[in-house]
């Protein structure tokens, strides 16, 4: 009896490995990732990704120049609430307006 137990046991065991999937990758979103590097070539860009997303986020593609970001009710407002303001020559600013009415600005420059 013991050993019909351990014989269904190992049965079992070698079905269920049978069975096994092997792990998914995960797949890298080209397309997204290709959108998203499209969409921070400026800072409007930026601006837009930002309000579409309703948050703050930096999401890079600013060839090197200091960026920042700010959001308020007003657009006048959005940029003078992003980081560097008045502490950098602005060379690029973008504003658009998310869904829930706030203002978010991006600045870029040295």
């Amino acid at each position: 009896m013991k050993n019909a137990l351990m014989a269904f046991t190992m049965f079992l065991s070698l079905t269920a490995l049978a069975h096994a999937k092997p792990r998914r990758q995960h797949q890298q979103h080209q397309p997204v990732q290709n959108a998203v590097r499209a969409m921070t070539n400026t800072a409007q860009g930026v601006a837009e990704a930002c309000a579409s997303m309703g948050r703050l986020q930096h999401l890079g593609g600013n060839g090197g120049m200091m960026e920042g970001i700010g959001m308020a009710s007003t657009p006048e407002a959005a940029v003078k609430n992003c980081c560097y303001y008045g502490q950098i020559s602005i060379q690029d600013q973008g504003v658009a307006q998310g869904s829930n009415g706030m203002w978010f600005a991006c600045i870029r420059g040295r």
